[in-house]
């Protein structure tokens, strides 16, 4: 590309002070990795593009689905059923042809995790659970890579970094226990608003590029919040955790069971598919739905049986021993909560959860109408 068309577009952002043409180098030479492209990292990774960074990594195993379009900026209607990554990557395209955009359209797990995230400098987290933070954050702290944190939750966001000096703080010096399943509700539960991932998504970018430039003072060792309702932030500083249950290399790593420290598996329990669970409804299984009893959306055409969570042990009369019982709730967490209470106190083996929970199911639906 052209100097002049280069100085052009970055000419605003060039003429800051501390910033110049040295910054702008550091920019473009940079590779910077967004795990997660839904309502943290559209705004994070937008603003990365278009500021100049010149390599741009994107993880994301999801498809588009109508729920995303309201906080999920950079996709559109005629987006729905294709894959986030690939869809970016295209509209990032079209934003700053001048930056490489290297796409990896799946979940970021423990197989994967080392080979891709030892190709960048710095890593933003902007995925939505637990299991996947303590995964990227330890990766990052065997491969001495700084990690910017964000997280939204209803009219609250979170912003840190983390590992960005041998010995600084990270994600388990902040949580060094996680929240048990179905504790934190995410925001298929509890709702976001999208004000909140659009300020965290950019505080995020913000972040990367101070540590790329090296301009201003980043988020180390510190927990930024922001309330949309009052319009607030503050900080509130991270102190080590002192001895964590950490692994330390590559083969610990490998060996460490996040599902069992995150408290994702107890029993193997049987998971029933959208599709699968799909063909089974009206053929002699027991659907129960296990939400309260206000939550939307309303699924009257299941004949679901209606138990919250919470009074499920009081009413298991109401479960059929003969049939398959199958429980659902909206995103498939609090069913595994419900899942080990049948099996540990009532030896109940009859029992299926819907994966992904009747948010999954009703997107199926919409694709294959």
């Amino acid at each position: 590309m052209e100097k002049d068309h280069l100085y052009n577009r970055f000419q605003r952002q060039s003429i800051l002070p501390d910033f110049g043409v040295t910054a702008q180098q550091k920019l473009q030479e940079a590779k910077v990795l967004i795990i997660g492209v839904g309502g943290l990292g559209c705004p994070a990774l937008q603003y990365l593009a278009a500021i100049g960074v010149g390599h741009l990594g994107i993880v994301d195993g999801d498809s588009i689905s109508l729920s995303n379009l309201h906080r999920q900026i950079l996709y559109g209607t005629k987006d729905i059923g294709r894959l986030k990554a690939e869809v970016a990557k295209e509209k990032i395209a079209m934003q700053n042809e001048s930056i490489l955009v290297t796409v990896y359209p799946q979940h970021l797990d423990q197989s994967n995790s080392f080979s891709i995230i030892t190709e960048y400098d710095i890593v933003l987290d902007c995925t939505d659970n637990f299991k996947t933070r303590y995964i990227i954050n330890d990766a990052c702290v065997i491969l001495r890579k700084p990690l910017v944190f964000g997280a939204a939750h209803q009219y609250e966001g979170q912003v840190a970094v983390f590992n960005s000096a041998p010995g600084a703080v990270h994600y388990r010096d902040l949580f060094p226990i996680p929240s048990k399943p179905g504790e934190v509700p995410n925001c298929e539960e509890a709702g976001i608003f999208n004000i909140v991932t659009g300020v965290i998504g950019n505080l995020q970018a913000g972040e990367a590029i101070k540590l790329i430039t090296g301009i201003g003072q980043v988020l180390s060792g510190q927990l930024l919040t922001f309330n949309a309702l009052h319009t607030s932030f503050y900080t509130v500083e991270i102190s080590p955790a002192g001895p964590l249950n950490i692994p330390l290399d590559k083969d610990t790593f490998y060996d460490y069971d996040y599902d069992v420290f995150c408290g994702l598996k107890k029993h193997q329990h049987t998971e029933i598919s959208a599709r699968e669970f799909d063909e089974l409804v009206g053929k002699g299984v027991q659907i129960i739905d296990i939400r309260n009893e206000d939550e939307l959306p309303e699924v009257s055409e299941l004949n679901a049986i209606k138990i919250p969570l919470q009074i499920l042990r009081e009413n298991i009369a109401q479960l059929d021993p003969e049939k398959k019982i199958i429980l659902f709730c909206h995103s498939g967490i609090r069913t595994q909560t419900a899942l080990d209470m049948l099996e540990d106190e009532f030896h109940m083996t009859n029992v299926a959860h819907l994966k992904g929970g009747i948010i999954k199911w009703l997107d199926y639906k919409s694709t294959t109408k």
